[in-house]
């Protein structure tokens, strides 16, 4: 069964407008590892994806928790803090200045912050 539902994941993601974009990008980093000290603490990990359309770049997030379609926004904000960390690692380090994008792979639900 866990199969069949990351084949169906997989799926639902390749047939997304977000997919297709990404496709496009003119810019494209995928797991891009990261350190980055802010304030006392330092941030270590990677970064999923970013990637670029015109003048702009966008954060993408992935996330496999399963969850109902109905609670997408209200839990998009627990990771909210980890990514307004990424993306003001991403302008201090490389003066980019990012769209952050999480993604729901068990719904196919994107939740873009500002």
């Amino acid at each position: 069964e866990d199969t069949r539902r990351g084949e169906d994941t997989l799926k639902r993601f390749v047939r997304s407008e977000l997919f297709a974009r990404i496709s496009r990008a003119e810019a494209l980093h995928r797991e891009m590892p990261f350190a980055y000290q802010q304030g006392e603490t330092l941030l270590e990990g990677a970064l999923d994806l970013i990637f670029q359309e015109g003048d702009e770049w966008f954060l993408v997030d992935y996330k496999t928790d399963r969850i109902a379609a109905t609670e997408a926004a209200s839990h998009a904000e627990r990771y909210r803090p980890q990514l307004d960390a990424y993306a003001e690692a991403l302008q201090n380090l490389g003066g980019i200045r990012p769209a952050k994008i999480l993604v729901f792979l068990s719904t196919g639900q994107e939740i873009q912050f500002k």
